[in-house]
């Protein structure tokens, strides 16, 4: 009995080139707005400053070993890599269960929603009643879905994703007030949203 070669191709040849290209930039993205990058990103994750400077400049790749540490605190190479081996869907996973910025806060910091949010991907999850459903616009349902899962997001969130004015975005949370899919609790500036189903 003879047995078949399974395998399954990469989508593409991946070069050091190319793992080198994607570690500066996404280093240079992850630490734009820092004054004194290498010396940052080497106390962030213990590993020494002329290393550092070598894939910050695109001299070197990474070990497979700092590759994997890297990938476990920037959310942007864990993008990358991920894009690398053709698993975007992945990615959209990360995006969804916010796995990016768990990442940030591990790190004790927080990046602005926009470099999260920025992706081409946008997670819908929502439990509505139907003839409810049927009456919201996409940013609705996609707002909905974020408070059912206790996010505690507001009208400059919908304008982030979805690239609106915040004048619709409040707007599109007046009506699901209105609809009774959402409940506002608190103080105007510090309340918050919750879901009237959960």
């Amino acid at each position: 009995m003879s047995f078949q070669k399974k395998h399954q191709d990469l989508p593409r040849i991946i070069t050091e080139r190319d793992v080198m290209d994607m570690v500066s930039k996404s280093l240079r993205f992850e630490h734009q707005d820092d004054t004194s990058r290498i010396k940052t990103i080497s106390g962030k994750i213990a590993i020494n400053p002329n290393t550092v400077a070598k894939w910050y400049q695109r001299s070197n790749a990474p070990s497979s070993t700092h590759l994997l540490v890297l990938a476990s605190v920037y959310p942007q190479i864990l993008r990358g890599l991920l894009e690398m081996i053709g698993r975007g869907d992945v990615w959209g996973y990360c995006l969804a269960n916010n796995i990016p910025q768990r990442m940030y806060y591990a790190l004790g910091g927080e990046r602005e929603h926009a470099s999260i949010y920025g992706d081409k991907f946008v997670h819908l999850d929502v439990v509505l009643h139907h003839e409810i459903a049927t009456k919201l616009n996409q940013r609705q349902l996609w707002f909905a879905g974020e408070v059912q899962r206790g996010e505690k997001i507001g009208a400059a969130e919908i304008s982030i994703v979805w690239k609106n004015s915040l004048r619709t975005s409040r707007r599109d949370i007046d009506d699901l007030v209105r609809f009774e899919v959402l409940q506002y609790h608190g103080a105007r500036k510090t309340g918050y949203y919750s879901s009237v189903l959960t």
